[in-house]
């Protein structure tokens, strides 16, 4: 099970960990300039912040293996075989679809509607996209939609037809990550 290549959305990752980093920077000027009152009825409303951004922000990717194709979202990791995707879609995110199912990833979402002014043609070279009279711009590689979509279809292409054992597979987050959040809630209701 080789890895090929991960992939994240650069520009939320950054906002994310500036976000927890203005988050710690609060967290610290109650610690240091404020009182221990108010450290204790802060730190909930910050941690809970802070499991936010990470979730929707820090968490989401997509790894590409040679025998299958990892999809992590906020509260759900998909790990799909090539053999079972019907098609790579880019609509309003990278989706994959099976035969009963679609599998959309938060790590590549589209751009605006916008976005179209900024495409030129050329930006589509040596993309072999599967219609390509119907371009969108979320097909554009330099989205962040068209490079996952790129990657994605490129080893899909390779490597649908190889026999894997596996099958597709869907993996809730587990309720540990749910226990510190309800314990800051109840803090907050509580205190």
């Amino acid at each position: 099970m080789e890895k090929i290549s991960t992939f994240r959305a650069t520009s939320s990752v950054l906002l994310g960990y500036l976000g927890i980093g203005l988050i710690l920077g609060s967290l610290a000027q109650s610690f240091f300039y404020g009182s221990s009152e108010e450290l204790i009825s802060s730190a909930p409303y910050l941690y809970i912040i802070a499991s936010l951004i990470y979730f929707v922000m820090i968490r989401p990717k997509l790894n590409i293996y040679s025998s299958h194709i990892e999809v992590i979202n906020p509260l759900s990791t998909h790990k799909i075989p090539w053999k079972y995707i019907s098609a790579i879609e880019t609509k309003y995110c990278l989706t994959l679809s099976l035969q009963d199912r679609t599998i959309k990833a938060w790590a590549a979402v589209a751009p605006s509607r916008y976005h179209f002014k900024r495409v030129h043609p050329t930006d589509f070279r040596g993309v072999n996209l599967e219609n390509s009279e119907l371009v969108r711009p979320s097909d554009s590689p330099l989205t962040d939609s068209g490079a996952a979509a790129y990657i994605s279809r490129q080893e899909w292409i390779r490597r649908r037809n190889l026999e894997s054992n596996l099958v597709p597979e869907s993996i809730r987050i587990s309720s540990l990550f749910y226990i510190p959040i309800a314990i800051s809630i109840l803090l907050i209701l509580f205190r």
